[in-house]
């Protein structure tokens, strides 16, 4: 599965999501109708807003973007490294 990065600096944003009044599809939709969405994959989705995407522009050195970081005396070059939580 793909990660997208999404920022909200009020956090208003994900309080629906966390309170499982909303939820996040993505994927390639192959039609519309008067309910919801049909997925390129088979699925349906209900719902009542669609926000329609092509993707998140990233800076290149996401995500310290221009702010010059190093690490032990080196400059951070995101495309260099990893970032993972588990």
């Amino acid at each position: 599965r793909e990660q997208r990065l999404c920022a909200s600096p009020d956090g208003d944003f994900f309080v629906p999501l966390r309170e499982g009044k909303a939820s996040i599809v993505t994927g390639h939709i192959k039609t519309f109708d008067e309910t919801g969405i049909l997925m390129e994959s088979g699925e349906y989705v209900e719902c009542d807003i669609v926000a329609a995407a092509t993707g998140l522009n990233l800076h290149s050195n996401a995500p310290m973007a221009d702010m010059q970081v190093s690490v032990d005396g080196k400059p951070y070059v995101a495309s260099e490294h990893r970032i993972f939580r588990d």
